[in-house]
């Protein structure tokens, strides 16, 4: 989702190695276990000390995001039918 954002937003001119710096820099605040995954109760504790984590997180503000980044929607593949999914959005083409 990340690098969706700033590949559509040309006001964020991002080099590679400054986006991998804030990802290397969220795992080393968040992944208290050190093992390359953000588990649950990590996940929990980073909500608990920084609740505007989750603000972009609910259904409207992902469907909004949709509608801005339009690489955000998932596209796969169900019964030889493709199926479009985005945070507020579904549908069978």
């Amino acid at each position: 989702m990340l690098e969706a954002v700033i590949r559509e937003n040309p006001d964020l001119k991002l080099p590679q190695e400054a986006l991998e710096e804030v990802l290397e820099k969220t795992f080393r605040e968040v992944d208290l276990a050190g093992d390359g995954h953000i588990s649950f109760v990590e996940w929990k504790q980073l909500v608990q000390k920084n609740p505007s984590v989750i603000n972009n997180m609910t259904l409207p503000a992902l469907g909004n995001l949709t509608l801005s980044y339009p690489s955000f929607i998932f596209k796969t593949q169900n019964d030889g039918k493709e199926t479009i999914v985005s945070p507020g959005l579904s549908s069978r083409v």
